[in-house]
């Protein structure tokens, strides 16, 4: 695994901890009310501002490309490194976007729901993912199953950009999730086809 991956699920992982029990320093204003999926910033993070987040940015960059401060969901330090996470909308329920920054620098980058597209139109079957080769573009996996998949999540890091995409509900019936990388499938995961 490389180092900037094992940065990021550490980080990542680190960072939905701490909102999910609330921790990490929540005294910002931008901060709204707790609901059922946590608390939720003023700003609803959009999928036109995520695409214009460039990684290396600064914070204030960041902060003005999205409308508002955000909330920030953790820090910490290291070998003098500096890290923190801010994040806006909501965790776990509608748009949200969660911004990593080291030195104040944006080096992570992972939105969910910012398309607002429910679940997909299609279920995946056993012949179409026989299919999927690595290496296909979005557009030629979407072909092969039948129609596009629901984005789950986005992310953007200074190794490229990964979407997760899914079929199906992954409690019951078919389902199907495929990863890419760079544009291109990198991994599937498929059940109950």
């Amino acid at each position: 695994m490389n180092l900037s991956l094992l940065r990021w699920c550490s980080t990542s992982c680190l960072a939905a901890l701490l909102a999910a029990c609330g921790g990490g320093g929540n005294d910002s204003p931008a901060a709204g009310p707790a609901d059922a999926h946590g608390p939720t910033t003023v700003c609803t993070p959009t999928i036109e501002q995520f695409d214009a987040l460039r990684i290396n940015t600064s914070e204030a960059q960041v902060i003005d490309t999205m409308g508002c401060d955000g909330r920030r969901i953790y820090e910490s330090s290291s070998g003098g490194v500096m890290r923190h996470a801010l994040d806006w909308g909501r965790q776990g329920g509608g748009p949200y976007l969660m911004a990593n920054f080291e030195n104040g620098v944006l080096y992570d980058v992972t939105a969910t729901d910012l398309t607002g597209v429910g679940t997909a139109a299609c279920l995946p079957t056993r012949v179409a993912v026989s299919q999927l080769r690595d290496g296909m573009t979005v557009d030629e996996v979407f072909r092969i199953v039948g129609c596009p998949g629901q984005t789950l999540s986005v992310n953007r890091t200074v190794a490229g950009a990964s979407v997760l995409v899914s079929w199906g509900l992954d409690d019951q019936g078919p389902f199907l999730t495929a990863y890419f990388l760079g544009g291109r499938l990198a991994e599937t995961t498929a059940m109950r086809l």
